[in-house]
């Protein structure tokens, strides 16, 4: 999200990540890891070659394998030609894949970690269905790659939880199809986390029984958003929800003007609710009662971000703790934006348990302030994710000249330990940093078409993929020249 005002030099982050930037885990250009997107953790080479059979099965173990048992074989008739059957349970044959839930003794103790065994048949071995999903989009790449592979082991696993995308619905409408197409990317890339920010300058994207008036005219029915939830599911991807309050709030107060926020100094607060009214809060209630069940997933973002001066600290305080009571209440954990902790002038603390994304410093711009530090925020008893304004926010319009980091200086300069203040987390503080997304915002809605969001954002999909897995890298131009060829999923 482009907070308003901020136009500020790409040479402000230029100079802070580049005195921060280190780049230790170069992979020997002789190692001869099979290249993958995200690279593979551990590469043990030797054994026979493995050769995808002409008419190849795929065997898989248990029941809940069979979406990516079927996905793999589709994926691997569309790359090669060959049709590959799948069944549940028997022997695999030379030249067949097996994929198998349980541990051998290559395993690793970590979560969507998996192995892939390469010898006359390929063994992909994970404790989780989600891994188990990550070791078939690895033996697509490679196998798109050569019908043949090296025969070795992998061994493999995702350094940060949360591998994400934040789509914002808010101010431009995407259709179902274009957000399913960002689901199989992720999925082909290991990424595991989707959120969807809903309600902005221009929109409130969500079909509402209960305020009919809020809705915008282009807007996802509740069909539609169930789809998309299980549709991600199927691929192993969590969909959040993400409803700004109490700033933020164009499109929900254009429908309730009587609850906008007192001008400041004759300016209009168009986005900002009056939380000194009570009717203020039965609105959000209402809003937040009617969309939490709709989302099953362990996350609810409640925004807190930019309200500004219409409200105390302790009044934001006090609002960010009544709507995480109402997000415990359905079962969730409330993820709010950093800048709705104050460093002072409150006397009400924010509850504990709730996450906190860090996108800024405190100011404008954001690389600057006196807001919470991320090991201050850590300190104080709060997991947080990186979702620094440089590099990870990407946006449309004028303000992509300033905003929007190049991939080759975020592949080269940063990873999800360091923050947009230059801050770098200590290995111990960073075991508490979920990870980081692609936050694609549009501050100009009208600047490109779907198809060219889809294109500017594959590359920064790719890096962001690898950063948050954490694996010894390709060289830039390597990984260029590979996500080119390979880097998308096969049609």
């Amino acid at each position: 999200m482009v907070r308003r005002g901020v136009v500020r030099l790409l040479t402000v982050l230029l100079v802070v990540v580049g005195a921060h930037a280190t780049q230790d885990n170069r992979v020997d250009a002789e190692t001869p890891t099979p290249p993958v997107i995200p690279a593979l953790q551990q590469w043990v080479p030797g054994g026979a070659e493995f050769t995808l059979g002409p008419t190849p099965r795929i065997v898989y173990s248990d029941g809940a394998l069979e979406a990516t048992s079927v996905r793999l074989a589709q994926g691997l008739r569309a790359a090669t030609g060959r049709v590959v059957a799948t069944t549940v349970g028997g022997v695999a044959r030379t030249g067949d894949i097996e994929i198998v839930l349980g541990a051998d003794e290559w395993s690793v103790p970590r979560a969507e970690s998996y192995t892939a065994t390469i010898g006359v048949t390929l063994v992909l071995r994970a404790a989780t269905p989600a891994g188990a999903q990550h070791a078939a989009q690895t033996a697509l790449q490679l196998l798109r790659q050569s019908t043949s592979v090296a025969g070795g082991t992998a061994v493999d696993w995702p350094t940060y939880r949360e591998r994400g995308l934040l789509l914002d619905l808010g101010r431009k409408y995407l259709s179902v199809a274009f957000i399913e197409a960002q689901i199989r990317r992720m999925a082909y890339l290991k990424m595991n986390f989707l959120q969807l920010h809903l309600s902005d300058y221009f929109g409130f994207r969500l079909q509402s029984d209960v305020h009919p008036e809020i809705t915008s005219p282009e807007h996802y029915s509740k069909h539609e958003i169930r789809h998309l939830i299980a549709y991600a599911a199927s691929y192993n991807i969590e969909v959040v929800g993400d409803i700004d309050f109490p700033g933020h709030m164009h499109a929900i107060l254009a429908a309730h003007p009587e609850l906008k926020a007192a001008p400041i100094g004759g300016v209009p607060q168009d986005g900002t609710i009056d939380l000194t009214n009570p009717r203020s809060y039965d609105l959000m209630r209402d809003i937040l009662e009617e969309f939490l069940p709709l989302f099953p997933g362990k996350y609810w973002n409640v925004g807190g971000d930019e309200y500004g001066p219409s409200a105390s600290a302790d009044m934001l305080h006090k609002f960010i703790n009544w709507a995480d009571d109402i997000v415990r209440a359905h079962g969730k954990t409330t993820r709010i934006w950093n800048d709705s902790m104050a460093r002072d002038g409150s006397t009400v603390p924010i509850n504990d348990g709730i996450i906190v994304e860090v996108w800024t410093g405190g100011s404008i711009p954001p690389q600057l302030g006196n807001g919470l530090r991320p090991a201050e925020l850590i300190a104080a008893g709060h997991t947080i994710k990186n979702s620094s304004f440089h590099p990870t926010y990407r946006t449309s319009g004028a303000l992509a000249l300033v905003v929007n980091v190049p991939p080759v200086l975020t592949y080269a300069t940063w990873d999800p330990s360091m923050f947009v203040t230059g801050d770098r987390l200590s290995p111990q503080d960073n075991a508490h940093n979920l990870g980081a997304n692609v936050n694609v915002w549009f501050d100009d809605p009208t600047a490109e078409t779907e198809q060219q969001v889809g294109a500017g954002i594959g590359e920064l999909l790719r890096v962001m993929a690898q950063k948050t897995w954490g694996s010894p890298e390709l060289p830039y131009e390597e990984f260029v020249r590979f996500g080119a060829e390979y880097g998308e999923p096969v049609p």
